[in-house]
């Protein structure tokens, strides 16, 4: 079971990894191309029906997902819900923090700024408000792909599939116009990281009852 665990770090560390190299093409695309382009660009790339796909996809990373599989764990494994939930309410809650130092404009206010309006994808409303960095959703959807990896045995054992549908529930975000590439980047490091952290944290200083080697569900 050391030997599991031990392998589970090591995925999360490829995981954070590909987070952390994920983020810097995308800064680099923002620098290249301008912020406005990039997001076109990247917001375009999709097929013709992505819009559908993208608005019932993006509710993954809302919270509800992360709640309802954390409190299923815990019936199963009470130490692999605790992570769950305890990595979903950090990455959250340090999300609304940076929003709110940030002040970042969504895309929407940000190219009427510009004289441009943006049209939105059939059936979305247009945020208009100035906390779009970093994406919570991809905060939650990166901290619920990285949690799971290391406690369960199915996306320890597929932890890059975990990885590709946490990016593109980071991908409706772009889509929909809701946030900038570089929000959904931000949001992806913060999420690895708090359910890195917490999974640590947790395993070091855990009442004695959450205590011991057997995390992996």
């Amino acid at each position: 079971m050391y030997a599991y665990n031990k392998e589970s770090r090591v995925r999360v560390l490829w995981f954070f990894g590909l987070s952390v190299f994920f983020s810097l093409l995308v800064s680099v695309g923002a620098i290249v191309s301008g912020k406005a382009a990039f997001f076109e660009r990247v917001r375009m790339s999709a097929f013709s029906w992505a819009d559908i796909v993208a608005r019932y996809l993006t509710h993954a990373g809302d919270g509800t997902a992360a709640i309802v599989i954390g409190l299923v764990l815990l019936l199963g494994r009470m130490r692999a819900g605790y992570l769950v939930l305890i990595s979903y309410a950090t990455s959250g809650i340090l999300a609304q923090i940076l929003k709110r130092l940030a002040k970042a404009p969504r895309p929407a206010p940000f190219f009427a700024a510009m004289g441009r309006e943006l049209s939105p994808a059939d059936g979305v409303e247009l945020l208009q408000a100035y906390n779009s960095f970093p994406s919570g959703h991809a905060a939650t959807a990166f901290s619920l792909a990285a949690s799971l990896v290391l406690v369960t045995a199915f996306w320890n054992r597929f932890w890059y599939g975990a990885f590709g549908l946490a990016v593109l529930v980071g991908y409706t975000r772009v889509h929909l116009g809701q946030h900038f590439p570089e929000d959904v980047a931000a949001g992806a490091i913060l999420g690895v990281s708090c359910a890195a952290t917490c999974y640590l944290l947790l395993r070091k200083h855990s009442p004695r009852w959450m205590s011991g080697a057997n995390w992996m569900l």
